[in-house]
């Protein structure tokens, strides 16, 4: 009898044993898998949050690229006026057309301002350069912000010489039209 009671002891034990191992397995496992899905949940968090950055830098691109397209049209029209106006200037000068003067004070000021405005615009040159060789790096450390930022500060320069291309043309066509 003694041995039968001891033998139920030692299954009793083992029994509360493997019990109590199975209760903290079951909730090590709930725990785990806790851990997972909160991993899981914050990387798809970051990986969206690349996803909007991308997508803000790939407009902002976008938005460059379109300024640059109207730069050079403006550029190319600044280039077809100021043939324009050569030919305009050639044909008075060879018609010995006497100019008054208040047009001839009135061309030497917008040619005045024509050349300032020219300077201005060679001032911003090299800057977006600069801000691409920027972006570059920007892009390789997947600095998003820092890439935002670069590229609305290449549309800003855009923009200036894009309003100084504009008033360039502008005086320009006043030239022309005073010569006619």
């Amino acid at each position: 009898m003694k041995k039968l009671m001891m033998i139920a002891a030692v299954i009793a034990m083992m029994m509360t044993t493997t019990v109590s191992v199975y209760a903290t397995a079951s909730t090590a496992g709930t725990t785990w898998e806790t851990r997972i899905n909160q991993r899981i949940a914050d990387l798809q968090a970051k990986k969206q949050a690349i996803t909007d950055y991308r997508s803000a830098a790939i407009e902002k691109r976008d938005i460059v690229k379109a300024n640059r397209d109207d730069n050079k049209a403006i550029w190319e029209e600044n280039k077809t006026l100021r043939q324009a106006l050569k030919v305009k200037l050639a044909v008075v000068k060879a018609n010995g057309t006497v100019l008054d003067a208040t047009v001839i004070a009135t061309l030497k000021e917008d040619h005045e301002r024509v050349k300032v405005l020219v300077t201005e615009i060679q001032a911003t040159e090299g800057q977006i350069k600069e801000y691409l060789t920027l972006n570059k790096g920007n892009a390789k450390k997947l600095d998003y912000d820092a890439l935002n930022s670069t590229y609305a500060k290449i549309a800003e320069v855009q923009l200036l010489r894009n309003t100084k291309l504009v008033e360039i043309n502008n005086l320009l066509k006043e030239m022309t039209s005073l010569l006619n």
